[in-house]
């Protein structure tokens, strides 16, 4: 495995949302691992983008989705998982590679679970709010034993954002009210890029006409507060527009 550069901090004074939108913002590559005591979750993230994701719950094994979404019995993931460790294998590829090979389920079906599974971490991760992280920089992705999946980042982050229902929540991942709005320069390329929603559209142009503070966005638009707040929330963490404290 390439070489490796940690950064290590608690989620009581960086959140997720700003270790996942520094992370795609930076493009970087590596494995960001939340804990909270025993509880451990995994981004694999590749040029910013999330590729896989891996949990110590046992909501979020590829089993576990597959049941809850009616397309396998308990008997056949015990039967595969019992087949499994025979293989002695960690390669997490091989769960699923063993269901399809024994015919358990479809590759389509593969996918779907594992998809299904990547966001319900993804999503699961983002609204944490305390315990510790780490972020390994690494420079050769292409040796982890993993499904590696093609996702949109902008969509793992509204589907993160939709699960955010209180406005306590809400108000502390937007942060500071009275924090500057900066539009970027390259805001033109981005919005055909991430395909800007018309809510985030307006917020953009909001931003553009005069829309100084994070404050007088909100309470320009013609949305509700929380959807104008997810939206905002996006836009900084795509880095369309830049939030920063006032001197």
């Amino acid at each position: 495995m390439g070489s490796k550069k940690v950064h290590q901090g608690n989620l009581e004074t960086v959140s997720p949302s700003t270790l996942i939108a520094d992370i795609f913002r930076g493009r970087f590559t590596g494995i960001l691992t939340l804990e909270q005591g025993k509880r451990k979750k995994s981004l694999f993230i590749k040029g910013g983008s999330v590729i896989f994701a891996d949990s110590t719950d046992m909501e979020d094994r590829l089993g576990q989705v597959l049941v809850r979404g009616n397309r396998i019995t308990e008997a056949k993931i015990t039967s595969a998982l019992e087949i499994q460790k025979k293989e002695g294998s960690e390669d997490k590829r091989l769960l699923g590679a063993i269901l399809v090979k024994e015919g358990f389920i479809k590759p389509l079906e593969l996918v779907w679970a594992v998809k299904t599974q990547v966001e319900g971490i993804f999503c699961d991760c983002f609204l944490w709010n305390e315990g510790s992280f780490a972020f390994a920089e690494e420079d050769a992705p292409e040796s982890w034993p993993v499904i590696t999946l093609d996702l949109s980042m902008p969509e793992l982050l509204r589907m993160a954002l939709n699960m955010v229902e209180d406005p306590i929540t809400m108000a502390n991942l937007l942060g500071d009210f009275s924090q500057l709005i900066d539009v970027s320069a390259k805001w033109l390329d981005m919005v055909e890029q991430f395909k800007l929603k018309p809510l985030e559209f307006d917020l953009l142009g909001r931003a553009q006409a005069g829309a100084d503070t994070l404050a007088t966005l909100i309470l320009a638009s013609p949305y509700p507060a929380a959807e104008t707040g997810r939206g905002a929330l996006l836009l900084s963490c795509l880095g369309v527009i830049t939030l920063s404290p006032t001197s």
